[in-house]
């Protein structure tokens, strides 16, 4: 009997616990992670589920009806293989987490007490800069109403991280400030620049920030996309480093804006402080024009092609047919460099989980910022948890 892989065990371990049902000349094969049921042809070998889609080879469920037609011979299998685990270092996942807000306050004040006031020169004296800044950033951080932070920000005080405490009316005005909007976007490069020691292979999505806690952007995207036209979002599209989780670039923009304008944007704003050697990113960016521009900058890329995609046609350049017949001929090693492109929804779970998916600001300009706010939170706490488990210094 030929080895078994993981794919052939799932296989056999649904064809003996999971109803397969013939209909229509297609098996009928239920999905183990949701109510999905995927048609198997078993004569030509093909799936509807999207390991088959992607990969063009034999998926679990074309094993299943293998293993139930007899045109495979049974192991000794008994459960469903488990995933590969990746362990976490507990030592210094626990040190950076019982230190990171007191770390994360010291970093927020140096980053911010060195801004510059802009010059007035009438009306009532403005509160300094950097102070609003920290302010912003840190209520963010803390997830609590304005009003209810209003004792973080005493405490902040006190310590010294900031010369003045503002009211929490000035905290909501600065929220909605096109001037926060440069210096948050300058943050978000300042603190991804120190791991460009350890980040060389990048990956580039987009998500979906809530405006209304009615429903998810998840739910909205892939269960009822109509949803998607009666709700207000707002995307975030991000370069993420697929080593520390940092995000090197972003942009922020309403729900209308396609993923594809933004693919060049962001990965040139991450090669201003970052040696790019690899990009990976799902097929909404695939293009002649951003095959062209990585071939261009040395950077190699794993952009996944469309069912339709005519590498032949006049309007595909040289470089795209090449990268189409590398991902039409090299599909085991292209998935392989591809997967990494999965951290960046490990990213955009840990914004989320940790600093929330819902927008709470009224404004457009103030809503931006809070998710600006939020992505320089994450990078901040993404420099704690590398410095103790790499040991560098900031």
């Amino acid at each position: 009997m030929e080895q078994i892989d993981r794919r052939q065990a799932k296989g056999q371990f649904i064809a003996k616990h999971s109803e397969i049902t013939l209909k229509a000349g297609h098996h009928l094969v239920p999905s183990q992670s949701s109510s999905t049921v995927y048609k198997v042809d078993s004569t030509n070998y093909t799936c509807t589920c999207p390991d088959y889609t992607f990969n063009k080879q034999k998926c679990k469920h074309i094993y299943a009806v293998e293993f139930r037609q007899n045109r495979r011979e049974w192991a000794d299998v008994t459960e469903m293989p488990e995933a590969p685990k990746y362990t976490q270092n507990w030592r210094t996942y626990n040190k950076s987490q019982v230190t990171e807000k007191a770390r994360f306050l010291s970093m927020l004040s140096d980053l911010t007490r060195e801004i510059d006031d802009p010059e007035q020169t009438n009306g009532r004296p403005t509160l300094p800069l950097g102070d609003m800044l920290f302010s912003v950033i840190f209520k963010v951080y803390s997830q609590m109403s304005t009003r209810r932070f209003t004792t973080d920000l005493q405490f902040a005080h006190a310590q010294g991280l900031i010369t003045e405490c503002p009211h929490y009316n000035s905290v909501i005005r600065a929220m909605a400030s096109p001037a926060i909007t440069e210096l948050l976007e300058s943050l978000v490069e300042v603190t991804s620049k120190p791991l460009a020691a350890l980040e060389s292979n990048f990956a580039v999505d987009s998500t979906g920030m809530s405006i209304s806690n009615a429903v998810s952007w998840h739910r909205a995207k892939h269960q009822d996309p109509a949803m998607l036209k009666r709700k207000n979002w707002l995307k975030i599209h991000c370069c993420v480093g697929t080593h520390t989780n940092v995000i090197t670039a972003v942009e922020v923009t309403d729900k209308r804006s396609h993923d594809h304008l933004h693919f060049i944007p962001v990965v040139e704003a991450t090669r201003k402080n970052f040696n790019i050697k690899e990009v990976s990113a799902d097929k909404a960016y695939s293009s002649a024009a951003h095959a062209k521009y990585t071939e261009m900058h040395g950077i190699d890329s794993f952009i996944p092609f469309k069912e339709n995609t005519n590498a032949s046609s006049p309007q595909s350049s040289g470089v795209f047919a090449r990268m189409f017949h590398y991902f039409s001929l090299n599909r085991a090693e292209f998935v392989q460099r591809y997967n990494m492109r999965s951290n960046v929804e490990t990213t955009f779970h840990m914004v989320k989980s940790k600093f929330g998916g819902l927008l709470k600001s009224k404004t457009f300009e103030a809503q931006k910022n809070e998710a600006l706010c939020k992505v320089v939170c994450h990078n901040i706490c993404c420099l704690i948890q590398t410095i103790d488990e790499f040991g560098i210094e900031i």
